[in-house]
């Protein structure tokens, strides 16, 4: 603790004594720009006003001539001809003098103004503020838009949380909850979220959850569970404090496709893997219901461990509480699950009340004899006025590599992730030489068995370079387990759904309901199994024998991988797979991860695999990092040269160049030999393609309610 205290300290007095270094300069500046403005003037045509002689000297012109001409007050001495925006250097010193520098000094004007004040409270609503999933960072129109449209992925949101956590004029943070859209938090961003909150209530600010009600005739857990994890939570006396507790639902269609004489043939390695089971069955199987039931039993009890950790209750008080369903304000603060009924005025007004009473004033306050008083500030607008951390801010360098949705072939689509894509992305932090380790965000329900394990591969090579710690979220099954598995170390949330180690695969036969709508086929075949995948061919014994043998092949291929990845063996690792899914902690008693933790759990992992103390500080950049310019110039000009081609920070150069040349040149009339020389060599540059080299993006919601 002291020395992470005494890092923090030093860390605050760098960016204090940058922080003065700038605004001395930007003074020093506006003093020069208002003081020496007519001397300056003068420079820049070659002119000193108050020296007769160089006014001779430069308009080629007797002394005689010009005292006549000072006498009789005209002030054109020079010949007509000449003008001082003839010179290179006086268009420079011009463009300098009356755009760069104004603009320049307003810029430091505005930022003053909207700086971050002492005593800001931050205000986090989530109702409102628009969650996206960690989107495709190759895509910059997608980043452009989503910054301004003040959008946020969850890790944003944390990382914005932990610095207001470290950041001295911060001392609070509000946040409205009660009216989270519907899936735009999944259990683990709320844990995520609620460890951030844990951490900043850990450096001594206060927090306060705000709702008008925790579900309007509908189920709100995720909201109150969430608000749990504020130091004070606040309802509306006309709210509702409504948690039914968790279920979980499946639909099943064979009914309907019977009558539809539709026949689904599917093959699955097994029992448990049930993702078919809506199309072959009426009802949950008995593995089904097994394996279902032990993965939303283990969420549930997850999730009503931590409301009574949060709210100081039992666990036989949150179940009670859930088994009555809704309970108005007044029950909700006679059994302790909220503190305060009142409205939002008189939340802000109390949270003005606590700062001016508890927090420490400034030392102008001080002076004056003043209370502290509240600044209130949108996270969005914090995000705004905050510098953006440089990914070489810290000695140690690692990439986060995000792997999000289901899993297929080439390129990453808008809702699916391409093998080609993220093991290009991998590809790129294995050779940046100033990446000490990887983390690999993994969040896929699965999807082709040949893409994930190119996928695996390529993660099994960064492995062999240096530390690559998988980060699992909401879902990493099937798939999305398998290219997990070769990683140093797996580190998943406790209501993670993972596991599922099995294959299944399938189509459904139409022949009859085509024909049903007068719609008939008629066929040559050239070889045996042509139509093996047809949808007018229902598989006979010999095509079911076939993919009876092609199951079994991937499945054993699937179990061994695992099971030497996790040395166990092969007996051993194949009790626990057969397609079943597990909960976190479930995977992890069985050696299907090895720790149980959020983002900042996967960090902790990843610095004792490289081997820096755990109080050091890292960067952490995302990869493919986000070359804007660069990839904007891909998408005027053009793509990738290959398909091992990486993005390089120098084509952001060139572009950043050739523009500004462009314009100068062709704004200011410079038709110069020099400048034409300038211009076509900018115009070379800028033809080479560096290309983009990874792009993930994908929003995948599992099938659980709550």
């Amino acid at each position: 603790v002291r020395e992470r205290s005494s890092f923090t300290t030093l860390k605050k007095m760098r960016l204090n004594h940058k922080r003065a270094l700038k605004w001395a300069f930007t003074v020093t500046v506006i003093l020069a720009y208002v003081l020496y403005y007519d001397d300056f003037e003068c420079w820049v045509k070659g002119v000193d006003e108050r020296s007769e002689e160089n006014v001779a000297d430069v308009a080629q012109v007797d002394l005689t001539t010009v005292r006549a001409a000072t006498e009789l007050g005209d002030g054109d001495v020079l010949p007509p001809e000449h003008h001082w925006l003839d010179t290179l250097e006086g268009i420079v010193l011009w463009y300098f003098w009356r755009i760069f520098l104004p603009l320049w000094a307003f810029s430091q004007l505005k930022r003053f103004l909207r700086r971050v004040r002492s005593h800001t409270v931050l205000e986090l609503d989530l109702n409102q503020l628009k969650i996206v999933p960690e989107y495709d960072v190759s895509n910059p129109m997608a980043d452009f838009l989503h910054r301004l449209s003040e959008a946020m992925t969850v890790r944003e949101l944390v990382t914005l949380v932990d610095r207001a956590a470290e950041d001295s004029r911060v001392v609070g943070l509000v946040a409205r909850v009660g009216g989270i859209p519907a899936g735009a938090l999944s259990l683990t961003d709320v844990e995520e979220l609620s460890a951030a909150v844990g951490r900043f209530r850990a450096a001594g600010k206060l927090t306060v959850a705000y709702a008008s009600s925790f579900g309007e005739f509908s189920s709100h857990m995720l909201d109150y569970l969430l608000a749990t994890a504020f130091e004070e939570v606040c309802l509306q006396p006309s709210g509702d404090v409504t948690i039914p507790g968790m279920y979980a639902q499946s639909f099943f269609v064979r009914s309907a496709l019977d009558k539809l004489d539709i026949e689904p043939e599917f093959h699955q390695r097994h029992e448990y893997k049930n993702a078919a089971n809506i199309f072959t069955h009426t009802e949950f199987t008995d593995a089904h219901r097994e394996a279902t039931g032990a993965v939303f039993r283990a969420l549930f009890e997850s999730t009503v461990h931590t409301i009574a950790h949060n709210r100081a209750l039992s666990v036989e008080q949150v179940r009670q509480a859930m088994n009555s369903a809704n309970h108005s304000s007044g029950q909700a603060l006679d059994r302790h699950l909220i503190d305060h009924v009142m409205y939002a005025d008189e939340v802000w007004e109390r949270i003005r009340q606590r700062v001016s009473q508890e927090v420490k004033p400034s030392w102008w306050e001080w002076i004056l004899r003043q209370s502290p008083h509240a600044s209130f500030l949108y996270v969005q607008k914090y995000r705004e006025r905050i510098p953006r951390q440089s990914p070489d801010e810290y000695s140690t360098k690692i990439a986060v590599v995000c792997a999000d949705g289901p899993i297929g072939s080439g390129k990453s689509q808008s809702s699916s992730m391409g093998s080609d894509t993220v093991c290009a992305a991998l590809k790129s932090a294995l050779e940046d030489k100033s990446v000490q380790g990887v983390i690999f965000r993994v969040n896929s329900p699965g999807g082709g068995y040949y893409a994930s394990d190119s996928i695996r591969r390529m993660v099994a090579k960064v492995r062999q370079a240096k530390p690559i710690v998988v980060n699992m979220r909401q879902v990493a099954a099937s798939g999305g387990y398998l290219i997990s598995l070769d990683a140093s170390k797996i580190v998943c949330h406790p209501t993670t759904i993972t596991g599922s180690i099995g294959v299944v695969v399938g189509k459904l036969y139409m022949r009859e309901f085509l024909a049903r709508l007068g719609i008939t086929f008629d066929e040559i075949l050239f070889s045996d199994h042509a139509n093996f995948f047809s949808m007018i061919h229902k598989h006979t014994e010999e095509d079911s024998a076939l993919m009876d043998g092609v199951l079994d092949r991937i499945y054993k291929e699937f179990v061994q991988m695992a099971a030497t990845a996790r040395h166990m063996e092969y007996a051993e690792l194949e009790s626990v797979a057969r397609g079943r899914v597990w909960a976190g902690n479930d995977a992890l008693e069985l050696n299907l991860v090895d720790e149980v933790g959020d983002f900042h759990t996967a960090v902790r992992v990843c610095k004792q695999e490289i081997g820096v103390p755990l109080t050091e500080e890292v960067s952490l950049v995302t990869y493919p990092y986000r070359y804007t310019w660069d990839q904007l110039k891909n998408v005027l000009i053009g793509g990738a040269e290959n398909s091992e081609a990486n993005s390089s920070p120098w084509s952001a150069v060139r572009l950043l160049l050739t523009w500004s040349v462009l314009h100068l040149t062709e704004s200011l009339g410079l038709r110069t030999p020099v400048g034409l020389l300038l211009t076509r060599f900018f115009k070379m540059a800028t033809q080479q393609n560096a290309g983009i080299h990874a792009e993930i993006s994908s929003n995948y919601d599992p099938s659980y309610s709550f």
